[in-house]
C-alpha cells in the first residue's frame, strides 16, 4: 500500500491543524471557545481564524488544564504562531503559551535530551528552538 495510507501519516496529517494554549486561568462555567478566541485575536493579534473545536485537558497540582485548540488547518496555525511574539505585550495574555502539536515521539525525545543534559549539569545551557536543541547565548 502507497505510504500515504498508513495510520500513522492521517494521525499526523490530522493534528498539523492543533494548538496547544497553557496558562490560560479556569472560572466557573467558562466558554472554552471564547478563551480560545480572546487569545488568538487579543493576545496574538490575528484576525479571521477559525476555530473548529476546543477543550481543556485536565490540570494537575492545582495548575489549569491546557487547551487543545483545533483550528480550520495548518495555514491558520502558521498565521496564530507567527502572531505568539505579541502576546508578551498583552497585559491579559503575558502568561499564555502556544504550542504546535508534537508526536508521542518527539516528545519522548525532548524530555530523554533534557535528562541527560540535567545529568551533565549542562540543562541551563541549552534549550530548545522548535525541534532543535541549541546553545544559550553567554550573557557577559
Amino acid at each position: 500500500p502507497p505510504v500515504n495510507d498508513t495510520y500513522a501519516s492521517k494521525v499526523g496529517n490530522s493534528m498539523d491543524n492543533v494548538l496547544y494554549i497553557s496558562g490560560v486561568p479556569t472560572s466557573d462555567h467558562e466558554n472554552v471557545n471564547n478563551k480560545v478566541l480572546s487569545v488568538i485575536k487579543d493576545g496574538c493579534r490575528v484576525k479571521d481564524i477559525k476555530v473548529t473545536d476546543c477543550h481543556r485537558k485536565k490540570g494537575y497540582n492545582g495548575k489549569p488544564g491546557v487547551i487543545m485548540a483545533k483550528l480550520e488547518n495548518k495555514a491558520h496555525v502558521d498565521k496564530v504562531m507567527d502572531g505568539v511574539k505579541n502576546l508578551k505585550q498583552s497585559k491579559n495574555h503575558k502568561r499564555i503559551f502556544l504550542n504546535r502539536h508534537q508526536s508521542l515521539e518527539v516528545r519522548a525525545m525532548k524530555a530523554n535530551a533534557q535528562a541527560l543534559l540535567k545529568a551533565c549539569g549542562k540543562d541551563k545551557d541549552f534549550t530548545f528552538k522548535g525541534q532543535f536543541l541549541v546553545k544559550k547565548p553567554q550573557n557577559s
